[in-house]
């Protein structure tokens, strides 16, 4: 119980921690606000098509590995 006591609070203290770095990048920033919000936009649209592009690649890794370890994977060569 006490590790995931520790992981909640270090998941916390991470969350604070971009929070507070987000809220300072936004008040030094030498942009105006309005192309930073074009920017942070268009970051968090490229960051979303990342993490759907690196999820994929991640399930035909796993999916590979499982097949190997079943015995049932055949080499792209063999298809």
């Amino acid at each position: 119980m006490e590790k995931r006591e520790s992981n909640l609070w270090l998941a916390i203290g991470m969350g604070l921690g971009l929070l507070s770095g987000v809220l300072l990048a936004f008040i030094f920033t030498p942009q105006s606000g309005h192309d930073t919000r074009d920017l942070l936009k268009d970051k968090v649209t490229d960051a979303g098509g990342r993490i759907k592009e690196i999820g994929g690649d991640r399930k035909k890794i796993y999916t590979k590995s499982w097949q190997q370890q079943q015995g049932r994977y055949r080499s792209d060569k063999y298809t």
